[in-house]
């Protein structure tokens, strides 16, 4: 079957236009988010230092203070306007279900990360917010220095963009000896789903799970690259248009190599084709 040149020709533009199109900032975003996915999943099974930190109060505790019991670390900013709050939220919901579990069998603990502006007046004032009882759920301050590095060790990412922060929407589970036993994607989580590692956490001579490539990291990488905050709701959705750039980016790439094969071929009949 013989194309006209008009039709590979369009054919050229629209796989370049839509290969254009999904590489847009969308596409963008969601490689980040499947690295964040990648980088928290490393860090499983890493004991993070001893970190000296400033709790709301103005009073200095350190990281192993918590060693004996599972503890949930979150990272947030407080001017964050969606997703810490979620986050936060989230959390509180799961902890308030694990009535006098939480601070018995297990701690909290959020960090801000954004140095300059979280302070402990500021992450005090955060936990207020969700009526949060701060003996058994730390809100946290520290240098830029120490956060750079915690966040490193938890395989929490952020980066600086013109609305404040991109960051990993995630909190991270210890063992009663300090190692990071899991991760938790907390902003669409049931309080089950979250308290799960939580406690599986807490059994005596727990520890993390091999690391492996399994379904669930499969499930995180699509929670992470097709989750979208609604500020109506105030949780995360499934928006079925962040696969819009993935699907076109492939159907352009196959039209890429059929438009390719098929000016390969052109070329060649013309080569046979016999002087007049």
């Amino acid at each position: 079957m013989v194309f006209p040149n008009g039709i590979a020709a369009f054919a050229v533009f629209f796989s370049l236009s839509s290969f254009a199109l999904a590489y847009q900032d969308p596409s963008l975003e969601s490689k980040d988010a499947a690295e964040a996915v990648r980088v928290s999943k490393e860090a499983i099974g890493n004991t993070p230092n001893d970190y000296i930190l400033v709790d709301q109060d103005g009073k200095t505790f350190r990281l192993s203070d918590y060693k004996g019991k599972p503890l949930v670390v979150s990272f947030i900013y407080t001017d964050c306007e969606s997703a810490c709050s979620t986050i936060t939220m989230n959390l509180d919901k799961a902890f308030r279900k694990a009535g006098d579990d939480f601070g018995a069998k297990f701690s909290a603990l959020t960090v801000g990360f954004d140095t300059p502006r979280d302070t402990p007046f500021a992450m005090k004032k955060h936990g207020k917010r969700f009526g949060v009882d701060f003996s058994r759920w730390k809100f946290a301050s520290a240098d830029e220095k120490t956060v750079q590095s915690m966040t490193r060790e938890f395989g929490f990412t952020y980066v600086k963009i013109s609305s404040g922060f991109s960051h990993s929407n995630m909190a991270s589970v210890l063992d009663s000896n300090g190692g990071i036993y899991a991760q938790i994607y907390v902003t669409e989580l049931t309080s089950d789903e979250a308290l799960k590692p939580v406690y599986a956490a807490a059994v005596p001579g727990a520890s993390a799970p091999a690391k492996r490539k399994d379904a669930s990291g499969i499930k995180d990488m699509l929670r992470a690259l097709c989750y979208t905050y609604d500020p109506k709701t105030g949780v995360y959705r499934f928006d079925y248009l962040m696969l819009f750039p993935i699907v076109t980016g492939l159907v352009a790439q196959g039209a890429i190599i059929f438009v390719i094969v098929y000016l390969f071929r052109q070329s060649r009949r013309m080569g046979k084709a016999p002087l007049e």
